[in-house]
């Protein structure tokens, strides 16, 4: 997406280049538009060009291997880099890795589920740490349309259930937030908790039983050798 952008905003630069003289002579109102056209072509140009340059630095300085595959994978960089402001919460790889592996595999392969949990990893406008902070037992409204409370335990900012380890990492004309933890859009964090609710309530169960034999067994009369 970010490759089309570009190629259409250098095909807008070079179909300026291309005016012919006449239009010059003949209508020079045009002419100036077709130049002031061409000019605002190659500032937007350069301006996605810093944006993408800005966020990927950022990843590329960081533990962030499994956040950019994901972000190409889901095609969300072209909205990270339109020149608005973002607060957006990264997750490092340790962070992924808290996935189990076999879900984290099926979450990469479908682009369209991945990108909502990338979207609710981002806040449109740019939030500081000091002003994440303030907003302490307030819910911030992500690019997915979720909801995540924002909290400040011990002074320490967290964002649903991700720690900031480090902010205020600046991005072009967004900011940063490293979390510890990927943010799971809430169906998908209920799943979760359900699943791992269901295997607690499992091996309750299992002991219940083994107890249960236990307690049958030293009940039963011993046989006489």
């Amino acid at each position: 997406m970010v490759g089309r952008n570009l190629k259409f905003v250098a095909l807008a630069f070079a179909v300026a280049l291309a005016a012919p003289a006449f239009l010059s002579a003949a209508q020079p109102k045009a002419a100036e538009n077709v130049k002031g056209s061409a000019s605002a072509a190659i500032g937007a140009l350069k301006d996605a060009s810093a944006n993408v340059s800005s966020l990927q630095s950022v990843l590329a300085g960081g533990d962030f291997k499994t956040l950019s595959e994901a972000l190409n994978k889901a095609d969300l960089l072209p909205m990270l880099t339109d020149g608005k402001s973002y607060t957006i919460f990264a997750p490092t790889d340790e962070a992924f890795k808290k996935i189990p592996e076999a879900e984290l595999k099926a979450l990469l392969s479908n682009p369209a589920e991945l990108k909502k949990v990338l979207e609710n990893h981002v806040v449109p406008g740019k939030v500081t740490a000091a002003d994440a902070t303030a907003m302490a037992g307030k819910k911030a409204k992500t690019a997915a349309g979720t909801n995540v409370e924002i909290t400040a335990p011990n002074g320490k900012v967290k964002f649903g259930n991700a720690t900031v380890t480090k902010a205020d990492v600046p991005a072009g004309p967004s900011i940063v937030h490293v979390v510890d933890s990927v943010v799971l859009p809430a169906p998908a964090a209920a799943t979760a908790e359900k699943k791992d609710a269901v295997e607690a309530e499992k091996k309750v169960e299992s002991k219940k039983a083994v107890t249960s034999e236990k307690k049958v067994e030293e009940k039963a009369p011993k046989k006489e050798k």
